[in-house]
């Protein structure tokens, strides 16, 4: 949750409040990018490192895979079930 007062929603961001999360530890990051470099989204799948996955809305996805399969998985329900996503 963002919590700002009016007056701020209406400034542009300072840099040094920026940031991107690129799924790296620190040390690792440091080691190939700088303050100051470019950046590009890139919304393709991409496997960051062994652990580590990304793409497009891929948290939204993934939230309606476990939505489905739970809702597949429902044996004997007695009451209406709905599922927003």
């Amino acid at each position: 949750i963002h919590i700002l007062e009016e007056e701020e929603k209406k400034k542009p961001p300072k840099i040094k409040d920026l940031f991107i999360d690129v799924g790296l530890k620190k040390d690792e990051v440091s080691k190939i990018v700088k303050a100051g470099d470019s950046v590009t989204l890139d919304r393709n799948f991409k496997e960051l490192n062994d652990k580590i996955i990304t793409a497009k809305a891929f948290d939204d996805r993934v939230g309606v895979y476990v939505m489905i399969e739970s809702l597949k998985r429902i044996k004997d329900c007695y009451v209406d079930i709905y599922a927003v996503a």
